[in-house]
């Protein structure tokens, strides 16, 4: 059976391969700040989301292509002293792209798989972990200039390890975006 991450993959390549045919095309680089949750945990406190990412994108076709380094930052424990969790890790989307003016804003919905690593720290030491699965989320891009913008962005990581259980991390941020055109 073929796991979810290599579909994703699959899928990255097969788009990138695609939107590199067209004629006009831009990549677009960026970065944000925002907040980090897990699903299921009343007791974790969200984390100070960080995210780095570079896309590129065509005017030809509606296929929008992104990779991302993210850092969920620190989550707290609320119930043990000085413990927390943090992750971090890489993701590969791609998506269709609604373009909303001549200046490149746009509203984005992408797919992919993700890598990331887990740590908890506390005062006894420290445990790492790592994983992959799917993710989903949802953007834009609001362009001031052709070249210049803020950026949105929520996404859902789909079964984090997380030392417990599998629980989903949805990372939520806003930041800029600088456009290279490419024609």
């Amino acid at each position: 059976m073929i796991s979810v991450r290599s579909w994703g993959l699959a899928s990255v390549a097969l788009c990138a391969a695609l939107v590199h045919q067209t004629a006009s095309a831009e990549i677009v680089v960026g970065g944000g700040v925002g907040m980090s949750q897990l699903s299921k945990y009343d007791d974790v406190d969200e984390g100070t989301a960080y995210r780095a990412f570079a896309g590129y994108r065509s005017s030809d076709l509606p296929l929008y292509f992104e990779v991302q380094y993210f850092d969920s930052g620190d989550m707290d424990i609320d119930d043990v002293d000085d413990v927390s969790l943090s992750f971090d890790g890489f993701t590969a989307a791609v998506g269709f792209r609604l373009p909303l003016s001549d200046t490149g804003s746009d509203i984005l919905i992408k797919g992919g798989g993700y890598m990331q690593d887990s740590k908890l720290e506390g005062p006894g030491g420290s445990a790492d972990d790592d994983g992959s699965g799917g993710m989903l989320g949802i953007g834009g891009n609001w362009m001031f200039t052709e070249h210049f913008g803020l950026n949105l962005d929520v996404q859902v990581l789909f079964g984090v390890e997380d030392f417990a259980n599998k629980e989903d991390l949805t990372l939520a941020t806003v930041g800029l975006v600088y456009s290279f055109y490419t024609d």
